[in-house]
């Protein structure tokens, strides 16, 4: 047992026996956290730092995998819940919040004219996905990046046990920002394509007028161009990439940040298309759970206010600058970073020769020794300092300047304290 997470790893053989891999979230898991090597429990969070049940205190990057965009614990957000627990969390009919937070989102993100919620962002892109197929009448879907856990999309990965082997022939992932591929999957169908849905940013940004030909593409074959600004909305722009790169989706998807953290997503899109949804069936009692609607009523008038996603790219840029001045010329041959500013990504170049698992995980196991919670991606928030992100570039720095030096699979065994972390499966394009 280590020293320094001794009661993460006490508590995890208790929880054990009642939640599989002690967590609700692979991403959360000990699929992602190395045990022996990482904390596996929280106990608390303020602004941008995060304490685990051992007491050790982090600068957290992973921003609950980039659902908190103000912070954690924000004290203009609790006094806003702790007014509406007085009146109340849900209602036996709908609430006044529904339409103001759904007005709001309407005049925020470009495309949106009508709104439906629900709690997470696998519920909304699978929302668009049934629309899009009541819509058009079709049934295959072109798809890039991850949309969730359903079986509609889960069906075209790896992790797809469980779910009918049937629903693999209807979806079709495809490489970001490859045109001539969307086409042929497309010409391959003849053209029973409902829908495309893709991450319009992630690892990295779309090349040329990638998102253009693919918008004119899906107005000529009749296909319903699918936006998933899960991660990308109230992040790289307060309306999402759309807004960002001037290109509109009919449907989009929102969640994470939308709420500062409180469970609440969104399918938005073209009211012709969304009025379809009267005949089907996308319902959920929570979907107008006030509290999460109240959380994201205070975050989008905060993002409007206080200019929030604007601060966000501000301090991501500076943590990529700062770390590009401070890496030797071997680290930057290995290590870069990639994305908007504000959801960094990991990017190794390694040798082919070196066990790039090994590697990141004791990178990783590093990271976490010297107070920075992080995995692939820096999920900058607004509670972020100046003076804590200069700490992680430091921190960053110093342990990537000795990866590059000492560049060895001996090398990294030796230092490697538990075993390499294998991913689950890929999702994004590396």
């Amino acid at each position: 047992m280590s020293k320094r997470y001794q009661e993460s790893e006490r508590f995890f053989q208790k929880a054990i026996k009642r939640i599989p891999l002690a967590s609700q979230t692979f991403s959360k898991s000990i699929t992602q956290y190395p045990f022996g090597a990482a904390p596996l429990f929280m106990e608390r969070a303020r602004g941008s730092i995060t304490v685990d049940i051992d007491g050790n205190e982090y600068v957290d990057l992973v921003a609950s995998l980039g659902a908190i965009t103000i912070g954690y614990a924000d004290s203009g957000q609790i006094r806003s819940i702790k007014r509406q627990l007085k009146t109340g969390s849900i209602f036996s009919l709908p609430s006044k919040l529904e339409y103001q937070v759904a007005d709001l989102l309407c005049q925020v993100i470009p495309s949106a004219q009508k709104v439906r919620f629900a709690k997470n962002g696998t519920d909304a892109t699978s929302g668009a996905i049934r629309l899009a197929r009541a819509y058009t009448g079709k049934v295959h879907v072109i798809a890039c990046g991850y949309h969730g856990w359903q079986d509609w999309f889960v069906a075209g990965t790896s992790k797809n046990l469980g779910v009918p082997k049937v629903l693999e022939s209807l979806i079709h992932n495809v490489k970001f920002g490859d045109m001539s591929e969307v086409i042929r999957v497309c010409e391959s169908l003849n053209e029973d394509v409902a829908a495309v849905i893709l991450e319009p940013i992630n690892n990295q940004y779309p090349i040329g007028d990638y998102l253009s030909q693919l918008r004119q593409f899906c107005n000529d074959k009749g296909i319903i161009l699918v936006f998933d600004e899960t991660v990308t909305g109230f992040r790289v722009s307060t309306g999402g990439a759309q807004e960002l790169i001037q290109v509109m989706p009919d449907l989009s998807c929102f969640g994470k940040g939308m709420a500062n953290g409180f469970p609440l997503a969104a399918l938005v899109g073209k009211a012709e298309i969304m009025d379809v949804m009267k005949d089907v069936f996308l319902s959920g009692t929570f979907g107008g759970d006030n509290i999460a609607l109240v959380a994201a009523k205070y975050t989008i008038e905060r993002y409007m206010k206080d200019g929030i996603a604007s601060a966000l790219a501000e301090k991501g840029q500076k943590f990529r600058a700062e770390l590009g001045k401070s890496l030797s010329d071997n680290s930057k041959e290995i290590f870069s970073l990639g994305g908007h500013p504000s959801w960094l990504f990991h990017k190794w170049l390694l040798p082919k020769e070196i066990d790039q698992d090994a590697v990141k995980t004791l990178f990783l196991q590093e990271l976490l020794k010297s107070g920075v919670l992080a995995l692939s991606t820096i999920n900058v928030m607004y509670a972020l300092s100046s003076g804590q992100i200069d700490r992680c570039v430091n921190v960053y720095a110093q342990l990537l300047n000795d990866v590059a030096s000492n560049l060895d699979n001996d090398w990294v065994t030796r230092k490697l304290e538990v075993e390499p972390i294998r991913p689950l499966f890929r999702i994004r394009n590396s």
